[in-house]
Order: C-alpha cells, then structure tokens, then sequence
C-alpha cells in the first residue's frame, strides 16, 4: 500500500501511526458508545469542524487581502506564445501564489482530519489490539481522513455504479468535487444579477469567506461522522455474519441470493463504502461465494426473493435492512427502494421505520431492536 502512496500521503501516515501508538480501551462494546463517549465525541465535532471553517476563512483572506494591497503584482502578465504567435495575458503570480495557498490549505485541512479520526478512535478504544485485521482498520481510518473511496468492493465483483451511463457517472463525480468552487460562482453571478455595477468587487470577492468556510467544515463534519460509522459496524457485521452463517450454511436457495442482495444494497447507495466492502468480504468468504467479475445485475432477485421459504426471505431482508444501514446514511434512493419493496409488502418495515434504525446506528446506540426483531420472528 504504501509504494502507491505520494510522498506527502506517506507523511501523513506516518504522522496517523505516531497518533495511533497513544492508545484507550473502550469501557464497553465498540459498537455501542456511553454517556462519555458521546459527550467526548460531540465535543470533537465541534472543535475541529470549527477549526476546518476558520482555515477556510483564513485561506480566502489570505489570497485576497495581498491582491489588494500589491494589484500590481498580481496583475496579468502579458506571455508570448512562440509557437502560436500570440500575446495572452496570464496571472502568472496570482496563479502561483494561489496553488501555494491551495496546497496549504489541503495540508492543514488533512492534519486536522487526522487528529479528528484519531481522537475518535482512541475515544471508542478501536482498533482493539487482539483485532486480527488490527492494520486493516488502521488503513480505513486513514483513508477517511484523506477522504479517500476504498474501492476494494469491486474486487468482489459488485459495482456500486452498475447500470449507470458514463456521461452520468462523469457529471455525479464532477458536481460532487466541485461543491465549493460552484457555490461561490452561483453565489457572485446572483450578487451581480442583483446589485449590477454597484456592488463592489471587493464585497463580490469575500463572499467566499462564508462560502469555502462552511464546505470546510461540512467535509470535517462528515469525515468524523464516517471515522464513526466506521468504528461502530466491525462487530455488528461480524455478529450478523455469524447468525446468517450459523442459520443458513446449508440453505441453497438463501446462498444463491447471497450475492444478489449485496449488489441489490450497493446499487442502492451508488457509493463505495467501506462497510458494505466489510459487510460483502466476509459474507462472501464465510459462504465461499466466488466473485463474479463480468456479469449483469440480476433483475429477477425481488421476484426470487419472495419465493424464499419465510425463515430465509426474513434473513434475506434484514441483511438488505442492515447492509441500508451500516454507512450510517439513508439516502433519498435508498428510501425510493424501500418505500417500494413496502408498497409491494416485501418487507414489513417502512421508510419511517429503518430511518429510526440508521439514527440509531449513527448516534452509537446500536441495533439492537433490528436484531430482536429477528428473534421474535424465528
């Protein structure tokens, strides 16, 4: 792992190792976080999604405060281009100066995550030294901090983006990156729509102050929500896994939906997460299911699904429940699939219903009424 990393991301581990040797072991179940945890935790989010929007101040300050005070040095240069032949005039300082300040905000922005991550963490006492993938989870945590998408599921022969154009898919990332340069573009053309000339240009400027602070922040809020989410799911998916195997090792019909309804839950999110990448790996490992790499989506799996006996189609729908679940968001898509399996009376649990569980779950409370629901049933 570490020969594919830059220079700079090798430093940042190393830097997130030396934060991991200072070490807490959890009073309780990881999965479930007391009174302190919460309290702790809360109070983590606030400092550092408030140090994130502060950097985002600084950052736009920074870059248009010297532009007032020195225009001339950040004027446009006027560059001839031999093999055209012409004359353009290029911010050559501004741009430089403004990749500069780029990068160090990125740096910052980076070491704040990964004190955040880290202070999660040994809040919840995870990774557990005894853990076998004890590195594993280290790996995870620090790629929530670089906001890197583990796409380790495809591996497994699940797309997340099976099905979808790659004009789509193009557009959904480009729109996803470019959140705060858009924000701060709409924001300016608005003003200028409004006031015209008379607005000042250098009013137009710090609009981005509130602007790259709150996208600064929003990102560090949902890093720490995810070093959460992902703390808290190992031993629920390992407990789950568990009973489905126990239960249905030897249920054909449940086995050869198996695959099916992990990629029924990756469609869903249209996201690569670690934890349905956990949830698939050890489902798939623990059945010996075989990836499939070329392959389409199999369109029949509702209609299989509902011919399961009842034992096996109530396990089969509550690990779709629980795959929903365990990334801690319950997206307007995912809603759609299941306010449409509920219309059709697939399941027994509506949208207000698995809402409730994915609060639970992200609040650190568990999941505890999904698994009894289970055993009321059998």
């Amino acid at each position: 792992m570490m020969e594919n990393r830059s220079p700079l991301e090798k430093f940042a581990y190393g830097y997130f190792l030396k934060l991991a040797k200072v070490r807490s072991e959890a009073a309780d179940e990881i999965h479930i976080l007391n009174k302190k945890e919460v309290k702790s935790i809360r109070f983590i989010f606030i400092k550092n999604v408030i140090s994130a929007a502060i950097l985002g101040v600084i950052g736009v300050l920074l870059y248009y405060i010297p532009s007032y005070i020195f225009p001339k040095l950040f004027a446009p240069n006027e560059v001839f281009i031999p093999f055209i032949g012409i004359k353009l005039k290029i911010p050559i300082f501004s741009t430089i100066y403004s990749l500069i300040l780029a990068f160090l905000e990125i740096w910052l922005l980076t070491i704040i995550n990964i004190r955040a991550v880290h202070h999660i963490a040994y809040t919840c006492g995870f990774p557990p030294l005894f853990d076998p993938n004890y590195n594993a989870h280290l790996e995870a945590l620090f790629e929530i901090a670089l906001e890197k998408k583990s796409k380790k599921i495809l591996a497994l022969g699940i797309n997340p983006f099976r099905g979808m154009s790659q004009v789509s898919l193009v557009l959904f990332v480009f729109l996803s990156q470019l959140k705060a340069i858009l924000s701060n573009l709409i924001i300016k053309l608005v003003l200028k729509r409004i006031f015209g000339r008379a607005v000042f240009r250098q009013l137009i400027d710090l609009v981005g102050i509130p602007v790259y602070a709150f996208w600064n922040g929003w990102a560090t809020y949902k890093i720490i929500r995810e070093a959460k989410v992902r703390i808290m799911a190992p031993n629920l998916i390992n407990e789950l896994c568990g009973i489905l195997y126990k239960e249905f090792n030897d249920h054909q019909q449940f086995k050869d939906l198996l695959f099916d309804s992990i990629e029924f839950i990756a469609i869903s999110k249209r996201n690569f997460h670690h934890n349905l990448y956990l949830l698939a790996f050890n489902l798939l490992n623990m059945f010996g299911i075989p990836a499939r790499e070329k392959r389409e989506y199999n369109k029949n799996f509702i209609e299989k699904l509902s011919q399961l006996d009842d034992k096996a189609r109530l396990a089969s729908l509550k690990l779709l429940i629980f795959g929903i679940i365990i990334d801690g968001v319950f997206s307007r898509r995912e809603k759609n699939a299941i306010e449409e399996l509920y219309n059709k009376k697939i399941i027994e649990w509506d949208v207000a219903t698995v809402s409730r569980w994915t609060r639970s779950f992200a609040q650190g409370k568990g999941l505890g009424e999904l698994f009894a629901y289970e055993a009321k049933q059998q």
